[in-house]
């Protein structure tokens, strides 16, 4: 007598005569799934609780050396170096200890005041760290609290329109964060206005219409520490010299940067900054942001383009 062969209950048979372990297939899958599902969230666990406590021992680092080396004195100093500096030539020059120096440089640098460069001549893996764009060295303003609408727009006008959290930080002397804080804050209300540039970095501007609206127009320009002299000019030169500077206007179609003003009568940027600005004050131009950021001056008066 023959006997079928019995079957495993958690099988099916198909019509070849092949048997599929559905059921069996589907609990592996589902404790493989439940395995990788527990080693990756593990995996995450460990990951964020590193990244937490690495986080917690920069702040903490940040907080205990702050009174030694202040973020403005430390972007001057970086600055000041003349080429990208590491944490061991920091220490060097400061009251900082070697891993205070490195802690507070991946602060900065994470909290995006600078930037990280790597010298691929270095077999050692040194990072060195290096300022993001030119910051003043020679400008403050009067240290006090809370920083003003006033003072935001004498430190943008002072760096033709343009603002940054690290430049704040440098003329006001304040913590980077604070100065970063700050300008949220002022983008919120309409007084600065924010984009991102071409290479995704974030660039703020004064939002010159707003300020006027409000009536908020540069009292003093942020005081030149160690600054030099200026010449002094009769009334006779200042005058020939707006008159160039209208007749190079109105060359380039009733538009100048302090770049341009700069390039085609051979003067310091700072002076051609200042000449415009004071142009602007007495409504010879109006003073425009183009799309790129850039702060632009533009002839008030049409009539000078009439032949």
């Amino acid at each position: 007598m023959g006997y079928a062969k019995k079957q495993p209950a958690n099988c099916i048979s198909g019509k070849k005569n092949r048997t599929l372990c559905a059921y069996s297939l589907k609990e592996y899958m589902d404790a493989g799934l439940i395995t990788a599902l527990g080693v990756l969230a593990g995996s995450v666990s460990v990951g964020g609780g590193c990244i937490l406590w690495y986080i917690s021992s920069l702040t903490s680092t940040y907080e205990r050396s702050y009174n030694r080396l202040s973020d403005a004195d430390l972007l001057r100093l970086i600055q000041g170096h003349g080429a990208p500096m590491s944490s061991k030539m920091l220490a060097s020059l400061s009251s900082l200890t070697r891993t205070e120096a490195y802690m507070r440089l991946q602060y900065l640098q994470m909290n995006g005041a600078i930037k990280i460069l790597y010298d691929a001549s270095d077999m050692s893996g040194t990072s060195y760290y290096a300022v993001k764009e030119p910051l003043p060295t020679n400008l403050e303003i009067p240290n006090h609290q809370p920083i003003s609408e006033q003072d935001i727009v004498n430190i943008a006008y002072a760096n033709a329109g343009r603002i940054s959290p690290a430049h704040l930080c440098v003329v006001a002397n304040i913590p980077y964060k604070e100065a970063k804080k700050l300008l949220k804050v002022h983008v919120k209300s309409g007084l600065i206005k924010s984009h991102y540039n071409s290479s995704w970095a974030k660039v703020y501007m004064l939002d010159i219409e707003t300020s006027k609206a409000r009536g908020i127009l540069p009292a003093s320009v942020p005081q030149r520490l160690e600054s030099s002299p200026k010449v002094q000019q009769s009334s006779t030169e200042l005058g020939r010299l707006d008159a160039a500077v209208i007749r190079l206007a109105v060359q380039h179609l009733g538009r100048l940067t302090p770049a341009l003003l700069c390039m085609k009568n051979d003067i310091p940027i700072d002076q051609a900054k200042e000449i415009l600005e004071v142009l602007y004050s007495k409504g010879v131009f109006d003073m425009r942001v183009s799309d790129s950021g850039n702060i632009e001056y533009w002839l008030t008066d049409n009539s000078l383009f009439e032949s």
